[in-house]
């Protein structure tokens, strides 16, 4: 019964971590790609604006893979998931990152996050009107 509660301590602990040094990375490219998005969706669905956010998630799943490439101590701060995959990966002698399943999972959660961000926030906006700065013609 210890083990277990030491366990979900420690898996809690790491969801923290990982969430709260994240943060800056995804609100930067979550507002470029709000901001991106306000500026060249003129309308559309959600399924739209789904998509600008899976893009804007993209970007920052490429950036985190170069950033790790060029400085290890920098992806700590950018992307803490890819740090301690790549960590576990020099301790357990995994194989390559690339196909690494686990990162897959990881890369395909933030890649599903960013499209539901993008939905919800089409859904959220004023009620899914076109922003004021859209083109008042179409």
């Amino acid at each position: 019964m210890g083990f277990a509660i030491q366990t979900l301590v420690a898996l809690l602990a790491l969801i923290a971590m990982v969430t709260l040094w994240g943060l800056i990375p995804s609100l930067l490219f979550g507002a470029m790609g709000c901001w991106l998005a306000e500026r060249t969706l003129r309308s559309g669905g959600w399924w739209m604006w789904g998509l600008a956010g899976l893009l804007t998630a993209g970007a920052y799943v490429v950036t985190a893979v170069v950033v790790s490439r060029v400085s290890g101590a920098f992806s700590l701060l950018f992307s803490p998931w890819l740090f301690l995959m790549e960590q576990g990966r020099a301790c357990d002698e995994a194989p390559g990152w690339p196909w690494d399943p686990t990162l897959g999972g990881v890369v395909a959660a933030i890649l599903g996050a960013g499209f539901l961000a993008g939905s919800l926030h089409f859904c959220l906006r004023r009620g899914g009107r076109p922003s004021k700065r859209a083109d008042k013609r179409a």
